[in-house]
């Protein structure tokens, strides 16, 4: 929708404050008029002939003028669109193959996404939702075990790209059972 605008030489205060002020200056100035008629009924006589003009014509110039009549002046209009919502970006994948190369069982989770995982399973093309902000979430935990775990954020993912997720055996123990710890790397495919 085009917006409505009226050029003007002033600025928009500037006519509001004269439109607002020339009723009082009109009243102002005629009055100032009829009290100088009062004070001085009679026109200086050097001036009145000097304008081609008799006294009395003269008098009934100055005590008869009438104020002309208040014009309006016209507000420019202008019309606003309502912005517009905040455009959202459809989330991206990355394809990962998750390989498991950990001697136990392990759910592993990135973005949201749980994939259980067997010992040496691989999980090839797997659509991982990559974090438009850089923040891409990664937990691991024993299937058996859940208070054992690790997690990480990270920009590990971006979208369109391929990439291996390896989860991976790490030195130590990871419960009171002896479970094996784990880590894991994320190297392009």
């Amino acid at each position: 929708m085009p917006t409505q605008t009226t050029p003007s030489r002033l600025p928009r205060w500037a006519v509001r404050l004269l439109v607002a002020t020339l009723p009082v200056l009109l009243v102002a100035g005629v009055a100032g008029a009829a009290v100088l008629a009062q004070d001085d009924p009679a026109p200086d006589d050097a001036l009145v002939a000097a304008q081609g003009l008799d006294a009395e014509a003269a008098l009934a110039a100055v005590t008869t003028t009438t104020p002309p009549p208040a014009t309006t002046v016209p507000v420019p209009v202008t019309t606003t669109e309502p912005p517009a919502p905040p455009k959202t970006i459809a989330p991206t994948t990355a394809s990962v193959t998750i390989v498991s190369q950990h001697p136990a069982a392990v759910q592993l989770m990135i973005n949201g996404g749980i994939y259980q995982l067997a010992p040496g399973q691989v999980l090839p093309d797997v659509a991982i939702v990559a974090s438009p902000e850089g923040h891409d979430i990664v937990e691991i935990r024993m299937a058996t075990a859940l208070p054992c775990g690790l997690g990480d954020s990270m920009d590990y993912f971006d979208a369109g790209g391929s990439y291996r997720f390896t989860v991976a055996i790490a030195p130590g123990v990871c419960d009171l059972n002896g479970s094996a710890q784990f880590n894991f790397t994320v190297t392009p495919a």
